[in-house]
């Protein structure tokens, strides 16, 4: 059965609280939340998902492998027993910009066979960036080197194109899948995109909150009708106007 999963950004305590009480008029459409680790915020993946849980059944807490040294194995497994973590996700995660805290040349392969070794009932999930450098084929070739690490589904960076979301799909064929969508609605938004995560735009892209909700419809459609998931990010829009748009 194709799920639907929230990414919820933790700004702050009272945020993470408003943002989940919003999302729980929209439940039934909800299986699971997951939250990324942003250094910049107050509040980490895993905090953030304990108190999810007070909310929805099912959170996923993104965790950095580069915040774990390999050689101790017993705070792994205690940092992910204390925290009451059965599902995660794990990304490489960039240096603090002040390197005020130390970090490891650990790679997500190797932290997920690291907790698979300790902790084998957890669930992994690892990231696809559609837009990397190398292309779709070799990040394919890598996503089946993380299934062979023991990686358990994939999330992957949002789509702004049916049919690169299409090309994806037919080459992800059989994988656990969440596709993301997230609405760009301003051109500084569209920009952070361009830059930081090298997103091309389609010529049928606009800003519209029509031609978003549009997509998002039906790249939700496309995944059902294929066996996979799907993730939303509604950063810096009204949420209840958005869902209920999406989930009408």
């Amino acid at each position: 059965m194709s799920e639907i999963s929230i990414e919820i950004v933790p700004r702050s305590k009272e945020h993470l609280l408003g943002y989940l009480k919003e999302l729980k008029h929209f439940s039934q459409h909800i299986d699971v939340v997951n939250i990324p680790d942003l250094l910049r915020m107050e509040i980490r993946s895993w905090k953030g998902s304990q108190t999810a849980k007070q909310f929805f059944s099912r959170a996923i807490p993104h965790i950095r492998a580069i915040d774990f040294d390999l050689n101790k194995e017993a705070e792994i497994k205690k940092f992910i027993t204390d925290n009451r973590i059965d599902e995660l996700l794990i990304i490489n995660g960039d240096p603090p910009p002040d390197n005020s805290k130390p970090t490891f040349e650990t790679t997500p392969i190797q932290l997920c066979i690291l907790i698979k070794k300790l902790l084998p009932e957890t669930v992994i999930y690892g990231g696809i960036d559609q837009y990397r450098p190398w292309g779709i084929e070799r990040e394919v070739e890598y996503t089946k080197e993380k299934v062979d690490a023991g990686f358990n589904g994939f999330f992957t960076n949002p789509f702004f194109d049916i049919e690169l979301l299409k090309k994806c799909a037919d080459c992800l064929k059989g994988q656990n899948v969440y596709f993301g969508i997230s609405p760009v609605t301003s051109e500084n938004s569209m920009k952070y995109w361009e830059k930081i995560n090298h997103v091309h735009f389609p010529e049928s892209f606009d800003m519209s909150l029509q031609w978003n909700i549009d997509f998002a419809t039906e790249a939700i459609s496309l995944c059902r009708a294929n066996n996979f998931n799907t993730y939303i990010m509604p950063i810096k829009l009204d949420l209840h106007t958005y869902l209920s748009a999406l989930f009408s």
